[in-house]
């Protein structure tokens, strides 16, 4: 059983040209792929590779910011770590960004503590 109430697991993949993506995989079937630049949201790990879905209606977060080399410790290349707190669950990214997963949403949130 997983200790996250959304998110199932995370994996990492070299999707071409040296650009490595973390694939947060939730227990919807949806995957959020995050990458330097943006989280984006997709229906299916298919849907990421079928280049006419991948166009069309697909939700992104842009970081304010790259989020720098992706060789820093963490579980995955952006990803420092995956917690829950009560029903959210959090990704935390290595820059001290955080992205919320909810129920009826997924969100951007900037830390304002240390992490």
């Amino acid at each position: 059983m997983s200790m996250h109430n959304y998110i199932e697991n995370v994996t990492i993949e070299n999707t071409g040209g040296g650009c490595w993506v973390d694939f947060v995989h939730l227990k919807s079937g949806k995957v959020i792929g995050i990458s330097d630049e943006a989280a984006c949201i997709y229906p299916s790990m298919a849907s990421f590779y079928d280049e006419d879905e991948f166009y069309q209606d697909t939700p992104t977060i842009f970081f304010p910011a790259t989020l720098g080399e992706w060789y820093d410790r963490g579980i995955a290349a952006w990803i420092k770590e995956t917690t829950s707190e009560g029903p959210i669950d959090w990704i935390v990214l290595k820059d001290g960004l955080r992205i919320m997963v909810a129920a009826t949403e997924i969100r951007l949130v900037v830390a304002t503590l240390p992490l």
